[in-house]
């Protein structure tokens, strides 16, 4: 059986195939592509990433860490990005059910330890990414989206209980057979964090912005 999502068959061709999860909805029906394959991109500069990671680290102490920022669809369907931000890349190859795919073969083929995934769509997380990756390459996963609005900074301010989310988060993957979860912490914002729990250092940075000795545009990039 073919590992589900990603891309395979000949270019303009219709394909079928049995899905392999077996705590998916849909597993053992025939899945019938609703449109031909399409041509891969004419892209070489990704080909010698897989090849210098191929083979997975195996050796004492040694593990691969890979952060790749997925560009949501969110962002990426907007009328700002498609006219200004990404204006020099074609409509359709913006669309997830081209881009997903090619970028779920690339994750697999960097055979990382941990994936560091930013931008991360929530649905794209939740119905394919984590069942993807954690079928075919043996990854667990934690996944936070982000928050629509800054909580307050103030140590003693009222925090609601529910906090409005974005469509988009962060997500971390690792691999089952070399890590495991013994606790996590959840912050989602290190600017406000940082802001309440080093107030000193935030003080020192401020008056290197203010005094011309630091570009304050690092301070926000």
């Amino acid at each position: 059986m073919a590992r589900p999502g990603i891309p395979f068959g000949e270019a303009d061709c219709s394909l079928f195939t049995k899905v392999s999860p077996p705590d998916l909805p849909f597993f053992g029906e025939l899945v019938t592509c609703k449109q031909a394959v399409n041509h891969a991109p004419m892209q070489v500069l990704h080909h010698s990433r897989f090849f210098a990671t191929k083979e997975r680290l195996s050796g004492p102490g040694e593990f691969r860490v890979v952060s790749y920022n997925l560009l949501a669809f969110m962002y990426s369907c907007t009328e700002l990005g498609r006219s200004f931000f990404f204006k020099h890349c074609p409509p359709k190859y913006l669309e997830p059910d081209y881009r997903f795919p090619l970028l779920y073969r690339e994750l697999l083929a960097y055979n990382a330890d941990l994936l560091c995934l930013q931008e991360v769509d929530t649905k794209n997380y939740q119905k394919y990414l984590k069942n993807l990756l954690g079928e075919a390459a043996g990854y667990e996963s934690l996944y936070l989206p982000k928050l629509l609005v800054n909580y307050p900074t103030e140590p003693n301010a009222p925090r609601p209980k529910e906090l409005p989310r974005k469509a988009e988060g962060v997500a971390i993957f690792f691999k089952k057979d070399r890590f495991r979860v013994l606790n996590k912490l959840t912050v989602d914002s290190l600017i406000n964090e940082a802001e309440v729990r080093y107030e000193d250092l935030a003080a020192q940075i401020e008056n290197l912005a203010s005094s011309g000795d630091l570009d304050p545009g690092h301070l926000y990039r």
